[in-house]
């Protein structure tokens, strides 16, 4: 006779291969731009990523004239369609004063499925000035 579970339980993710990624972005004095990527992480083939912390600012290193909206975000692009903007720090034209900054930080956790993908952009819609862009994000990738 046994005695016991008919089907062992399945580890908890932290005991299936846990790796602990980040992606970032930092450029300082950077000209105006249309909306641009300037990073990605897509979830591998048999994983799974939680995404745990997202960090985000945006300040303005030189004024422009005119000024326009300055942006730097983080998106997620889910595999079976949709995109879904994680968290963004704006910068409204009126805003166009040197030094002036937003900051947002998010902590939970986000489960990515595979193909997901998580993207790093910045913008900035003015004619003139520099603005300056940090980001970054981290997560944990494991074994679906």
């Amino acid at each position: 006779m046994r005695v016991g579970q008919l089907q062992p339980s399945r580890p908890v993710y932290y005991d299936r291969n846990p790796i602990s990624q980040t992606i970032n972005y930092d450029a300082s004095a950077v000209a105006p731009h249309a909306d641009t990527v300037r990073g990605t992480y897509t979830v591998p083939s048999g994983k799974k990523a939680y995404l745990e912390t997202v960090w985000l600012h945006t300040l303005v290193a030189t004024v422009a004239a005119p000024a326009g909206l300055k942006r730097t975000r983080i998106l997620l692009v889910i595999a079976t369609g949709g995109t879904s903007t994680l968290d963004d720090a704006v910068l409204a034209a009126v805003e166009n004063t040197a030094g002036n900054k937003e900051h947002v930080s998010y902590q939970g956790s986000l489960l990515m499925m595979v193909s997901d993908v998580l993207e790093l952009h910045t913008e900035d819609g003015g004619t003139g000035g520099t603005v300056d862009h940090r980001m970054a994000a981290k997560f944990v990738e494991f074994d679906a």
